[in-house]
């Protein structure tokens, strides 16, 4: 979250739905006692893991290393489900996903596949004299920018339609605070 230090406004969620590509590797699979690492080569340098996985009944663990450091441990879970775990930015062209590395059950059985996505622009937001200007990087040109003033499920985005400046670096949006309190996002195709 983004906030203004003015006592009136403007925390800012900044987060994106919507993705132009994904990186998808093959399904992995195994069993038994020795852990099994998977390593995903030529990947962003920053982005989302997306891990689609089935433990089915016997517990499992898994562990991701990005640029030496285990960024996400999953402690025992068993069935299935989805991970997002967010990366970088770092130097590393490689994740390293590890399953039971303190060793698993000789029953055990698991499979996964796992994705990268970009990950989305960040928002900045800075009071100034004329209002308060939210921006984002220049190479976010497909997401749109859209405010909502309660987070309360559902939450109400609307597309903001503020003239938009575009230079080399940012794009950017000028607001006048006019609620106490509103959230941005900004959506993907």
């Amino acid at each position: 979250m983004k906030a203004i230090s003015r006592l009136f406004w403007l925390p800012a969620l900044c987060f994106s739905t919507g993705f132009t590509w994904s990186q998808v590797f093959p399904q992995q699979s195994g069993s038994g006692p020795i852990p099994a690492t998977n390593i995903l080569s030529s990947i962003p340098t920053s982005g989302i893991l997306r891990i689609d996985y089935n433990f089915y009944v016997i517990p499992d663990t898994l562990d991701i290393y990005y640029d030496h450091a285990n960024i996400f441990h999953s402690g025992q879970i068993q069935n299935f489900g989805e991970f997002n775990i967010r990366y970088g930015p770092g130097t590393s062209t490689e994740l390293t996903i590890v399953l039971n590395q303190d060793g698993g059950d000789f029953n055990t059985n698991w499979e996964y596949i796992p994705s990268v996505v970009p990950a989305p622009p960040g928002l900045s937001i800075a009071a100034g004299t004329n209002g308060v200007t939210v921006s984002w990087p220049a190479v976010g040109t497909n997401f749109v920018l859209e405010a909502t003033s309660d987070l309360t499920a559902p939450a109400a985005w609307t597309v903001m339609t503020n003239e938009i400046h575009v230079s080399a670096a940012t794009i950017s949006v000028v607001i006048q605070p006019d609620l106490p309190k509103q959230f941005f996002r900004l959506r993907g195709p």
